[in-house]
């Protein structure tokens, strides 16, 4: 498909197709349900999920700094609905990005800590952020990796309701989703301005 939909992202276009089915559920003939259907599978297969890329596309993130690391997480959030702040690259708390979000009527305070990682991600970083999370008034803390964790680092954070992991295979299917599939190809402007714009304005 044309840059239209790529700038679009997949998420937007899924939510069209949602909101269609919504709006005509009650007149639809069965074969337009099901070329709905398709059409969202076709979409999720091609801009989405494709495993056999998301290695590849991995590969992507561990080219950047960690800084520009961060810029991409931020953007992703951004896009994704909350408010954004990416922290100093110096004494940042141990987290590298705060997000907030309202959502009917509940506040959400996020503290965001990435590592650009090859190898797995251990128990250590796990404890450290909610150590960070402990002390603070976030509600919840997300460890972002290019890399993988460790079965202690999971049995860690399963014990705390308020710490999520995300690995990097993960990282790279939500990105595809809500950035645009063509993301790969804005990454050497994160240095400069938002090469992913604020796509939830553009939403609005």
């Amino acid at each position: 498909m044309g840059d239209g939909f790529t700038a679009a992202t997949p998420r937007v276009a899924l939510e069209v197709l949602e909101a269609y089915f919504k709006a005509h559920a009650l007149h639809l003939s069965d074969s337009m349900i099901h070329a709905l259907s398709d059409a969202e599978e076709i979409i999720r297969a091609r801009y989405i999920g494709l495993p056999d890329s998301a290695e590849e596309r991995r590969q992507h993130l561990l080219s950047l700094s960690s800084r520009q690391f961060e810029q991409i997480v931020e953007h992703l959030f951004d896009a994704m609905g909350y408010d954004t702040e990416l922290t100093p690259p110096q004494r940042d708390g141990g987290r590298d990005i705060i997000a907030t979000r309202r959502d009917a009527g509940r506040q959400e305070h996020i503290f965001i800590e990435c590592k650009r990682y090859e190898a797995k991600i251990g128990v250590r970083l796990v404890r450290e952020l909610v150590g960070v999370v402990s002390s603070s008034l976030a509600n919840k803390g997300i460890l972002v990796t290019t890399s993988t964790f460790t079965a202690g680092a999971h049995a860690f954070a399963q014990r705390d309701h308020r710490i999520d992991l995300l690995p990097g295979a993960e990282l790279v299917t939500l990105i595809n989703e809500h950035l645009g599939w063509d993301w790969p190809a804005r990454l050497e402007r994160l240095g400069g301005h938002r090469p992913f714009g604020r796509l939830r304005a553009a939403r609005a």
